[in-house]
């Protein structure tokens, strides 16, 4: 029990801000190819915003947070940072093309996720989401890969 709104608040986005590492590390554990790690990710999360409903409430929490008066983690700062080192780590590890700029891109991919699901939630109460996300994935990878990764994928 929560002795405030605000405190339920809070808990609700830090669990919502919690299991983001986790499914990273599985992403990283299952791929070596860091396209293929972020690709996971998003369907991850596409399933989590199906599914969960921490994961909803924790997003709208924290898109609406200034007004909430108490403290919650500025929204997608993180998941910015994490899709940036995996786009680095990819291009020194030749799969992501050199002149990808890693935080222009993460930028664009987790404002691409978000918007995703805000619209599949408005327009077929996400049940359309996958396709949204395999429709952004289908454009983005062969942009994002080199032509030898390409080739070796």
């Amino acid at each position: 029990f929560f002795p405030t709104k605000e405190s339920l608040a809070a808990e609700i986005v830090r669990r919502h801000v919690s299991t983001f590492e986790p499914i990273v590390s599985a992403a990283l554990a299952a791929n070596s190819d860091m396209i293929d790690a972020l690709i996971e990710i998003g369907r991850q999360m596409g399933r989590r915003y199906e599914t969960d409903s921490f994961t909803r409430a924790g997003t709208r929490l924290l898109t609406e947070r200034a007004q909430i008066s108490t403290e919650l983690p500025e929204p997608f700062v993180d998941w910015i940072e994490r899709v940036a080192g995996l786009l680095r780590t990819g291009q020194q590890q030749g799969q992501v093309r050199a002149d990808v700029d890693p935080e222009e891109t993460a930028q664009m991919v987790v404002s691409f996720l978000h918007g995703a699901q805000t619209l599949s939630d408005q327009f077929s109460d996400r049940q359309d989401l996958s396709v949204r996300l395999e429709a952004f994935w289908a454009m983005a990878e062969p942009w994002l890969r080199t032509a030898g990764a390409a080739l070796a994928g």
